[in-house]
């Protein structure tokens, strides 16, 4: 994610640190990142994670010792960003216009595939049912009217950790997640996102995305208490919260059993305008960016490798044992109720609106 305020950490602003300390960079270069050609494959919302990124640069590399590059480089990293390869690639190289596509995951809690019946019974238990509700909404109209900001519709913090601790038992039926199924699969083709993000309309040409493939796979329980499903998704690029208001939708929809999925969809991609949830994004991560076409086309190995770390690669297992303890464990947070919170932030404000 890039920002322009300099308070604020991105893992871009910690790269550029790190490459400069490193001596990868001159100091003045590490400034202004274009002066060294930096592109990156792709960027992220906010609370959104990359477990594996691609970013191109013109670097110094002392003796041309790249390993030891890499070292000096993390050394300079906080834990949870790492340098895992660095190879040269060909001189016109641009991250952003070299990728075909990227592959995204989200960890969707199996709570959003529970019943109504029970999240409304985990709400109303902490003192949220109905009454709480319409007094919730009656607050927000009445702040519209006044034009101000409204605020007394959020649920208090410690409701909030008792209903996560009643949606930690959550359990997703087969048919439920069978119904996802049919709705991922929906989704592939060329459709137009308008609803899907902002500031879009249907006759934007921008909002027409090609979807290749859309996955779930079978829930896992971590340590005897959540249960979570990985979902894959695969196209060219994405809009602005685009992946978490498709996730939004698959879910609602296969949760509360809509009818057709394909009926349903077309609708929410036709020309109408219609405001759509948005999931939370610390579901999110970018799994890795693809580079078919440059890998076919324009890598020349083994000097120029091609951009791929398969099972087969020496970095792989270094590669998938960061996704899965620094990411993945950061989602799920060892079978803690506390990582379902802004899951249940969510489902709140979708009872409200």
């Amino acid at each position: 994610q890039r920002q322009t305020d300099p308070s604020l950490k991105t893992i871009e602003g910690e790269m550029r640190t790190a490459l400069a300390k490193a001596g990868a960079v001159s100091p003045e270069n590490a400034e202004d990142l274009s002066k060294i050609g930096w592109s990156r494959s792709a960027r992220t919302d906010k609370r959104v994670s990359a477990a594996q990124n691609i970013v191109a640069a013109k670097l110094e590399v002392e003796n041309d010792d790249v390993d030891a590059l890499i070292t000096r480089i993390n050394d300079e990293l906080p834990h949870d960003i790492r340098v895992f390869d660095a190879v040269r690639v060909t001189k016109s190289f641009n991250c952003k216009q070299s990728c075909d596509r990227r592959r995204y995951a989200y960890l969707l809690p199996s709570v959003l595939l529970a019943s109504n019946d029970e999240i409304d019974a985990a709400f109303a238990a902490v003192g949220y049912g109905p009454e709480k509700i319409e007094a919730c909404r009656n607050a927000v109209a009445q702040a519209k009217r006044d034009n101000v900001r409204p605020s007394d519709w959020q649920i208090s913090d410690e409701a909030a950790r008792q209903v996560a601790s009643q949606f930690a038992k959550c359990r997703a039926s087969p048919d439920a997640i069978e119904r996802l199924r049919q709705f991922l699969r929906c989704y592939v083709g060329t459709r137009r996102y308008h609803n899907f993000t902002k500031n879009l309309k249907s006759s934007d040409e921008q909002s027409k995305r090609f979807i290749l493939e859309f996955t779930a796979c079978d829930p896992r329980i971590v340590a005897d208490s959540t249960e979570w499903l990985r979902l894959e998704v695969v196209g060219q690029s994405f809009l602005l919260h685009m992946i978490r208001k498709m996730v939004a939708v698959a879910s609602e929809a296969s949760r509360t059993d809509r009818g057709d999925p394909s009926t349903l969809l077309d609708g929410l991609t036709g020309n109408e305008a219609v405001n759509l949830q948005v999931a939370p994004g610390e579901g999110l991560y970018l799994a890795a960016p693809v580079f078919d076409n440059y890998n076919k086309y324009k890598a020349q190995p083994p000097q120029k490798p091609k951009l791929e770390w398969d099972s087969s690669h020496a970095k792989h297992d270094a590669i998938e044992k960061f996704r899965v303890e620094v990411i993945e464990d950061g989602i799920v947070q060892g079978g803690k109720a506390e990582a379902l919170l802004p899951w249940v932030l969510y489902l709140w404000q979708v009872r409200l609106f």
